[in-house]
């Protein structure tokens, strides 16, 4: 009974019909394929998810329960004109209009603690040597997501001054959320 079942009897059935043998296996591999193709489909995702917590988050999870804030994001709004230099009165206007309307956002998109400019300052280090550019640091509010979420309102704010900006006056963002 069990010699009808050996490999060797399948080899001999397979060797006097070769042509069942093969439409067998292509029914085989077709159903295979139908198979995999409908149960699978639901449960296969490019998505990358750790199961437990690892160290890193753990430790981002410990400095932010320590600081009592979450990680965010620095961000730099920078001023640049080919025509004027900050020691004149028109580029300390544009500037201070443009800080004003980044204040305006509000303490949910920007932790307004942490935006300056030169008018403010005078830090020599937020200036270029030529004084023909300088940059306003700051912090986005939130976490991460929250920054990436909120920085389109910053970017708005930026090509709006760039729209009314005088002429030879340029103005750009940098930062992590903006990338």
């Amino acid at each position: 009974m069990l010699r009808g079942l050996s490999t060797e009897a399948f080899a001999r059935r397979s060797a006097r019909r070769p042509w069942i043998t093969i439409g067998l296996w292509v029914v085989t591999l077709v159903t295979a394929f139908m198979l995999v193709g409908s149960l699978l489909e639901g449960a296969l995702t490019t998505e990358f998810v750790f199961v437990t917590t690892p160290e890193p988050q753990k430790g981002v999870e410990l400095i932010e329960e320590l600081r009592g804030l979450p990680i965010s994001t620095n961000e730099v709004v920078i001023v640049q004109s080919d025509t004027s230099t900050v020691d004149d009165a028109e580029f300390e206007a544009f500037v201070t209009d443009l800080y004003g309307k980044l204040v305006a956002l509000g303490p949910d998109i920007i932790r307004l603690n942490t935006l300056t400019n030169y008018y403010q300052s005078r830090d020599p280090f937020t200036v270029s040597e030529d004084r023909g550019t300088t940059i306003m640091p700051f912090v986005m509010a939130g976490d991460f997501d929250d920054a990436t979420s909120n920085v389109d309102d910053i970017i708005k704010v930026v090509d709006a001054a760039n729209e009314d900006a005088p002429a030879g006056f340029k103005v750009f963002i940098t930062g992590q959320a903006v990338i």
